[in-house]
Parts: C-alpha cells; structure tokens; sequence
C-alpha cells in the first residue's frame, strides 16, 4: 500500500510539474518566436480586426503567438518583458466577459483606466494585472500579465490595428 501511495504521489508530481512548465504565464524560458509574419497574414485572414504593438519595447520579446479564424476566434501575442515578466494580448469578438473568465481568471474588476484615448475596464489580483475593453465593432481586446501595471498600461496604449 505504501508502494502504491508513493507511485502516486510521483504521478502528481510529475503532472503538475510538466502542467507548470506547459500553462506557466511567466514566459520562462521559452524560445523567442516571430509574431510579425503571422500577424501580417492573421490580418489578411482575420473577420474581426487585430490589435497588436507596432513593435515590442527594447528588451521584450515574443514566446507564444496564435491566431483562430471564425466568430469564436481568437489573436494572442504572449511575450516576456526584459524583466521575465510576462505580458499576454488576446484579441476576439466573443466579449470581455468571455475574455477576462478564460485569460484572467484570478482577478476582480477594479475601476476604469483611460489609457491610449481608450477606456479600459481594469481588473487586478494575486500578482496580476489586466486590462479590456470592446472596441466600436465589437471586438474584445485584454491585455494582461504579471508586469507591473505600469508596464501593462504602457503596451496597451501602443495597441494599433494596423
């Protein structure tokens, strides 16, 4: 029985940390990716427009990018600060609410921000701060992460459709 208890206590160990490394928000070590070239042919492919930074600040850098077609879709540019912050942009007409439940699920809504000529819905907990807002047609945009909220403002006012 021991023997049995211990093989599973190592499968729990083993499942959380691979789940830790997989679904970690932190950037890590992840390689740097390319965001560019998918960005430019999500746009061409994209119903709902895209927001995404003209360009990462000096020292940041792209780890997670993905694009999904359709009224469902989704646009997301993850990237690591130069601090090893991580800093996530999801972009989607399903709606905030959606947005903010499935990206930024430990948090609770904490005020409005006016950032880059735009009103955002600020939600903020456990290390992590966000931002969303629904642009005129309708399209979610959350930016999110563990950088310091200034940091997090800073991106989300560089946000461009084009």
């Amino acid at each position: 029985m021991v023997r049995s208890v211990a093989v599973l206590l190592g499968l729990v160990v083993v499942v959380v940390l691979v789940g830790n490394f997989l679904f970690s928000r932190d950037g890590g070590d992840r390689p740097t990716v390319d965001w560019e070239q998918p960005l430019v042919q999500a746009r061409e492919a994209s119903t709902f427009p895209l927001w995404a930074p003209p360009s990462l600040p000096e020292g940041w850098r792209a780890t997670t990018v993905s694009y999904s077609p359709g009224e469902t879709g989704r646009w997301h540019l993850g990237v690591q600060t130069a601090d090893d912050d991580y800093v996530g942009l999801e972009v989607s007409p399903v709606g905030e609410r959606r947005l903010v439940e499935r990206y930024s699920g430990s948090t609770s809504q904490d005020g409005e921000v006016e950032v880059g000529g735009h009103t955002w819905t600020r939600w903020s907990g456990d290390d992590e701060t966000s931002l969303v807002r629904t642009d005129d047609d309708g399209t979610a945009i959350l930016v999110t992460g563990t950088a310091p909220a200034a940091e997090i403002r800073d991106y989300a006012a560089t946000l461009t459709t084009g």
